[in-house]
């Protein structure tokens, strides 16, 4: 219930804060930043020294990209390359308490200041700066070296088989606020049809398993695909760390 009552209040928050930001001031902003960027961050950065850096993120970024830039974190410091941690913004208290060593790679923003190096990037290709053996690491010693992650994983291989198939369908607010619509909405029911047509080249799934923050949605409008495999609309376990434990089962 926690973790349920956690996440409405994350997908509020990211609401709150897209709808304040005008188109005019999402301009502005915009051309701000590409301009400092461009004349002052390269100058500035040369008055920034040291092993550290401290990784940013989005305001509106949630655990997708925070497990990104975890991973980039952890990358940095297994290479050697830099002492690197991502910088704590509200909502990430869930995550490091189930996965316990995030915290390790986690700096509050006390520890960042104007001499503090960082880095803001975030690529298009998240292969040009992981490769599968730096994931492979990552989740060894960063998520799978939580006994609680461990114990859901053990509870959803139980739902699923060999040729069982799992589809996590995000809504929320990139359906429900028009300023994320606008940038990451798709055709959503398109989508997954042709997916799971090109997956029958390949194999016919056993049963489709549906992870989702809109069930509901899902079993309106996706309803159909059992036509393929019986489909699952009913949520197995409780909040987001076991849909992830299902996604990560299949």
């Amino acid at each position: 219930m926690a973790s349920e009552t956690h996440a409405v209040n994350e997908s509020e928050r990211v609401a709150e804060y897209t709808v304040q930001q005008s188109a005019f001031k999402r301009v502005i902003k915009a051309t701000y930043d590409s301009i400092r960027h461009k004349y002052l961050a390269e100058y500035i950065n040369l008055l920034r020294r040291g092993e550290k850096i401290v990784l940013l993120s989005s305001p509106i970024s949630r655990g997708g990209n925070w497990l990104y830039l975890w991973a980039r974190a952890a990358t940095l410091r297994h290479r050697g390359t830099d002492k690197a941690s991502l910088l704590y913004n509200p909502g990430m208290e869930a995550w490091t308490e189930e996965f316990p060593k995030l915290s390790s790679i986690t700096v509050p923003s006390s520890e960042y200041g104007f001499f503090t190096r960082r880095s803001g990037y975030f690529p298009a290709d998240i292969e040009t700066d992981i490769n599968e053996e730096d994931l492979h690491y990552f989740i060894r010693e960063y998520l799978l070296s939580s006994e609680a992650f461990s114990e859901r994983l053990a509870r959803m291989q139980n739902v699923v088989d060999e040729n069982s198939l799992v589809i996590n369908i995000r809504r929320g607010d990139y359906y429900s606020v028009p300023q994320i619509n606008a940038v990451f909405g798709i055709d959503t029911v398109t989508y997954v049809e042709e997916a799971l047509k090109k997956l029958q080249d390949t194999v016919t799934p056993s049963k489709i398993i549906f992870v989702s923050d809109d069930l509901q949605w899902c079993e309106e409008n996706l309803s159909h695909l059992s036509s393929v495999a019986p489909c699952i609309f009913e949520k197995q376990g409780s909040g987001m760390f076991d849909d992830l434990a299902l996604v990560a089962s299949a």
